[in-house]
Order: structure tokens, then C-alpha cells, then sequence
């Protein structure tokens, strides 16, 4: 299985060309947009005779995409070059559609004699319905427009305010929607056209009864007892840093008159843990009931130490690279001899949610998964 990497214009999605390529990296992401890096040969005696290529690799204006398959994985802007003259070699890297986000601000579609500091935006519908009109608005101006794919909308009572004297960028706003308890996942899933001849992206969102982002259908399994599962090398990364028994959000407002919310369970000091606390800042909300699902879902992340498993699998066993995503559910075997894991959890399979992806042109995949604490079997 060969991963194909292709450029393209970005406010088009039309394919420019299949870029030649000595090596090249990619990164799938939950929640976040994902990296591609590639190193074209540009001094290699077919690459010089394409003139055309540098510019089809045009920063902003186009886009890389490493497709396999007909799959593409990960797709968007290109943010910069590095031309290496001694190895007559061009690295070129992208980021995932929603990066450009960060490159955005909350403010209308601007006419002569607009003054943003002025504008107010309320919507009600539910979080995610919200965040597509962030998008919705971020692509109305002159220049704006994406080949994305937009969500239905969702009815809701979330009630969102935003003022153009905040200046603020859209990815931070959607970042917002996404951290309180209950926020949807929201993703920029790449994929090709019918035609195959332009990628476009898919915006994909949770919903207000099923939040989180993930496949139709049963999980996918990890299971390094079976023939050619490939998976290897389980390594395991636990944090404590973010730990938390009482979390802490602040909202609009100054001194005295700033908006504060606060929630705990002290239920763990009683088996000998120390008191920790988290806060976060959140300077464009003004209602309390906002305020406060925001340090409750701060709360619900920091409840315990981060643990993350990472993992090698070969990319073209089942399930097969291109079939699963971040944020997908799935099932990976935990041995009984594992040094450290067999110390804090029974064997067997646990589910887990998918993380992180990341490869190179063929081989092996290596995953980042979030697991369950408790064995499926």
C-alpha cells in the first residue's frame, strides 16, 4: 500500500498534479488538523525539466493531500518551503483545511465604511450548528470561499454572543464550542470528488445526542495475537500534569466584577491524593450556565492522569489505512508480560478511541489511542 501525495488549488480543490517525492510524512488528528511534509527531489534530472511544479506547490494558494487508495487521509493548506541546496531537495508542509481557520477572524463580510468594533453576532442553535456559521461567516468575505462541504443544521437552545471588537480567530471560537461539557467534535475530513480530479472537504460535527465523532458500526480491533496484525513496539505515555479535583473558569468582566464558575470532586483526597486545581479563561462568555459547563467539562478531562498508548500496525492488514480515522472507536489487546501496562491493568482487549494516525509512503502506521480502563474480555 503506497501512499500518493497531490497538490492542488486550494479555493478550487482542482488536482494540479501527483508530486514527485523522495520521502514524505502525514499526520491524522482528532479534533485538530492533521500535518503533511514532503521532500521533493528537485534536482533530480526529470523533476528540473517540470518548471511548473514549484508553482503548483504555491504556499496558501495550494494545497498537498496524501491520498491512498482513493482515500484521502489528510489534505490542506501549504504553509511553507525549505530548499536545501546542498541536497537539491524542496521540504514542503502543509496542514490540515482548518488551519486556515486559525487565519480568520470573527467578523462579517466587510463593505466600504464598516466598522467591526460595532458588529455583534447572537446565535441560538445547537454547538455545533454554531460552529458552522462561524465558518459560514469566515467564508463570506471576498476571498473566503472553501470547496467544504457544510453540515445540516441542528436546532438548539445553546445561545452564543460574538462582537467584532474581539477580533477574535475562528478556530479559537470552534476550539470554545468544542471544550464545553457536551461539545461536538467537529472535522475537516478530506475526500476526492466523484470525478477524482478535486479533493473537497467535508465538515462533520456531533450532534447534541451523540457529541462525539466516530464510525457506523462495531470497532475496530488491534489484536497482536492474530496473524499479521503487525502491531508492535506498545509504547505508553500517562500525564498528570492537567490533574484535577477542582476546576476553575473565568469568563467576561474585570476584577471584582469578573464572571467565575467553579466545580470539584474531592472524592479522590480521601485515598491519600493532594488537592489540585485547573482553570481556564474564557473572555467572551457572559452567562454563568455557559461558564459553568465549561469548568465542569474541564473537570471531566482533568478527572485523571492523561494515558495514551502508541502503537505500530502494518497499513495494509485489517482494518486496512484509509478505512478508520481519528476519533473512531477500537479494540486493542493489552498482553499479560506487557513491563508496564501488566503492572496497572488486566489483560485483555480495551477499548480505546483513535487519536492519531501518522505514516510515511509505505509500511508501517503508527497509532496514538486514548484507552478505556476497563478489559472487554
Amino acid at each position: 500500500m503506497t501512499v500518493t501525495i497531490l497538490c492542488g488549488e486550494l479555493r478550487t480543490g482542482r488536482v494540479l498534479t501527483k508530486v514527485p517525492i523522495t520521502g514524505a510524512s502525514w499526520q491524522m488528528r482528532h479534533n485538530a488538523p492533521g500535518d503533511i511534509e514532503i521532500t521533493v527531489p528537485l534536482g533530480a534530472q526529470d523533476v528540473r525539466s517540470r518548471i511548473e511544479l514549484v508553482q503548483s506547490l504555491d504556499p496558501t494558494r495550494c494545497y498537498l493531500a496524501a491520498v491512498v487508495d482513493d482515500r484521502v487521509l489528510e489534505a490542506g493548506p501549504i504553509w511553507s518551503h525549505t530548499y536545501d541546496a546542498i541536497k537539491r531537495a524542496l521540504t514542503v508542509r502543509a496542514s490540515g483545511l482548518e488551519s486556515i481557520l486559525d487565519h480568520r477572524k470573527v467578523i462579517q463580510a466587510l463593505l466600504p465604511g464598516d466598522i467591526p468594533q460595532e458588529q455583534t453576532y447572537t446565535y441560538t442553535a445547537s454547538l455545533a450548528t454554531i460552529a458552522k456559521r462561524l465558518v459560514q461567516m469566515a467564508m463570506s468575505h471576498t476571498g473566503g470561499s472553501l470547496p467544504l462541504v457544510l453540515p445540516p443544521d441542528e436546532a438548539g437552545a445553546a445561545t452564543r454572543t460574538y462582537y467584532g471588537y474581539e477580533l477574535a480567530w475562528v478556530r479559537d471560537r470552534i476550539n470554545q464550542l468544542r471544550s464545553v461539557l457536551g461539545g461536538p467534535d467537529i472535522a475537516f475530513e478530506p475526500r476526492l470528488t466523484p470525478d477524482g480530479l478535486s479533493v473537497e472537504w467535508l465538515m462533520r460535527t456531533g450532534t447534541t445526542a451523540d457529541p462525539l465523532l466516530h464510525q457506523v458500526g462495531d470497532d475496530w480491533v488491534w489484536d497482536a495475537r492474530a496473524v499479521r496484525s503487525g502491531v508492535t513496539q506498545m509504547s505508553v505515555t500517562r500525564d498528570a500534569q492537567s490533574l484535577a479535583m477542582r476546576a476553575w473558569a473565568t469568563g467576561s468582566g474585570q476584577e471584582t466584577a469578573l464572571l467565575m464558575a467553579m466545580d470539584d470532586d474531592l472524592a479522590r483526597s480521601d485515598v491519600g491524593y493532594p488537592l489540585l486545581e485547573a482553570e481556564e479563561a474564557f473572555s467572551s462568555v457572559e452567562q454563568l450556565a455557559t461558564l459553568s459547563a465549561h469548568a465542569s467539562a474541564l473537570l471531566d478531562r482533568t478527572a485523571r492522569p492523561w494515558m495514551t498508548w502508541q502503537f505500530s500496525a502494518l497499513a495494509d492488514s485489517a482494518p486496512r489505512l484509509g478505512e478508520y480515522r481519528p476519533g473512531d472507536w477500537a479494540q486493542v489487546w493489552l498482553p499479560d508480560d506487557h513491563p508496564y501496562l501488566a503492572a496497572l491493568l488486566p489483560a485483555g482487549l480495551y477499548r480505546t478511541r483513535i487519536l492519531e494516525v501518522s505514516g510515511g509512503i509505505t509500511g508501517q502506521v503508527q497509532h496514538t489511542h486514548a484507552p478505556m480502563m476497563e478489559a472487554r474480555v
